[in-house]
């Protein structure tokens, strides 16, 4: 019978073992390469706009270069049109470039990967499915070390370094099957939370009170529920002071409720694990297109929209080499404001529109979080176009799918035992094959769609 411990007699060994990371340098423990971008992105940050529109248009000329010698799908693009990257010598230039859409990715993946893209140590994405159905790509080393950096920065906006103590939300399984792990390397709690209820939410405010964890990463829908359950309870988070979100937009109503219910600054952040478009909110509020990283355009069917009017958002990874997105049509909807921000910084400011899907159901005993589970299922590999989960109440949720020829029984029998799973059987599940699911008025697409939620725009 193997020896099960209590977790406040695991939480104190790992403390102990922590100590022998006293005196390590930050470049150690995070990596000089990493380091270095991070300490690049905290001084690129006050330059001018000059400065920050010459270092992209550098990235941007590489990158195409480098897609039309080393890509079949980008070569052939460039020749459709007899043009060369050498003709691209203004934005102009580069916005006759025909938009790469989700369904490139999926089926023209092994065109859009470089053909030396194994120098560029690629990593797998997998996307959490928000806009329907999963994605499945690569993207160079020097990418993830540049979206870490980025991220770094995000925190450093809300005042959070690297000795501040932190606690993220995963909703994914546990991969040592313990719902949580103290990285006190990196000053982390991780808390997996797939399924939420009181006892997990309990189990969470305990450890991240012990941890004295000063801010926390999560998705706006946990956050959610989490305020919910601290007003039930009558609970103030004491040690919490931010709360940094993405995945789902914020409404001003989320942003009260982190405030009076959980005595929290709540920061938000804009992104999609593509890597396409990044944007991160200031201590101003300000929500600033990280630059370095990507190049960001909004335009509607006249072309370039102006400024504070909605618009397409279009974007362009700078740093993948390994499979490009080049003019990625996102499927979100925003604007590029106007006015810069008090805050000094010259990074474009930038608003998006509607809100992204939900990601959780809600059953008799708690929450459920589904997106990351699904886009397990949902991979390249099966024959799924789209799916939606409609729940009408707590006890149904109606599951549509948009099926593609390659669907079989075995599929449908794959996503049906996993929900059952996840739901512990207290909701009904009733499929519901459908030619299409339909957006909403600003062109999203929910992921989930409930009849509980308390107000759920046509965004």
């Amino acid at each position: 019978m193997a020896l099960v411990l209590p977790d406040s007699l695991i939480y104190s060994l790992k403390r102990l073992s922590a100590l022998r990371f006293a005196g390590i340098s930050p470049a150690s423990r995070w990596g000089a390469a990493q380091l270095k971008k991070y300490q690049f992105l905290l001084e690129s940050q006050w330059w001018s706009k000059d400065q920050l529109q010459s270092y992209q248009w550098q990235l941007l000329r590489n990158l195409l270069n480098h897609a039309y010698n080393n890509t079949e799908f980008y070569r052939k693009r460039f020749d459709s049109l007899g043009a060369h990257p050498s003709d691209v010598k203004s934005l102009d230039d580069f916005r006759k470039l025909p938009y790469v859409t989700k369904d490139d990715v999926r089926n023209s993946l092994t065109a859009m990967q470089a053909r030396n893209c194994d120098q560029f140590q690629p990593v797998e994405i997998r996307t959490g499915g928000s806009t329907g159905a999963p994605l499945h790509m690569f993207k160079s080393r020097n990418a993830e070390h540049m979206r870490v950096a980025v991220s770094w920065r995000t925190l450093k906006f809300g005042g959070v370094d690297f000795d501040t103590r932190k606690v993220m939300i995963n909703h994914s399984d546990s991969p040592a099957h313990r719902q949580w792990h103290v990285d006190f390397l990196r000053q982390l709690l991780l808390f997996y939370t797939a399924q939420t209820n009181d006892r997990t939410m309990s189990m969470l405010l305990k450890l991240s009170g012990k941890f004295k964890a000063e801010s926390m990463i999560a998705s706006i829908g946990f956050v959610r529920v989490l305020g919910d359950f601290a007003e039930r309870e009558k609970i103030r988070l004491r040690h919490l002071k931010t709360i940094f979100v993405i995945g789902e937009a914020v409404s001003q109503q989320d942003r009260l409720m982190v405030e009076q219910r959980l005595g929290c600054r709540l920061f938000d952040a804009y992104g999609m694990r593509e890597n396409a478009v990044s944007a991160s909110e200031c201590e101003y509020g300000s929500m600033h297109i990280n630059s370095e990283f990507t190049l960001m355009e909004f335009e509607n069917s006249g072309g370039v929209a102006p400024a504070g009017q909605s618009a397409k958002i279009i974007g362009t990874n700078l740093h993948n080499f390994a499979v490009p997105l080049i003019r990625y049509n996102t499927e979100d909807l925003g604007q590029l404001c106007k006015d810069g921000c008090s805050c000094g910084r010259n990074l474009p400011v930038m608003k998006i529109e509607g809100g992204r899907s939900r990601d959780f159901i809600k059953t008799k005993s708690g929450y459920v979080f589904v997106t990351w589970h699904l886009a397990q299922l949902i991979d390249k590999n099966m024959g799924v176009a789209k799916m939606q989960l409609h729940q009408t109440d707590t006890s149904r949720v109606i599951v549509r799918i948009v099926k593609r020829e390659s669907f079989t029984d075995a599929d449908e029998s794959a996503i049906m035992a996993r929900l059952r799973d996840l739901t512990r059987g207290e909701v009904d599940l009733q499929v519901q094959y459908v030619d299409d699911i339909p957006r909403t008025r600003l062109g999203k697409f929910r992921f989930v769609k409930s009849d509980l939620a308390e107000s759920q725009s046509d965004d």
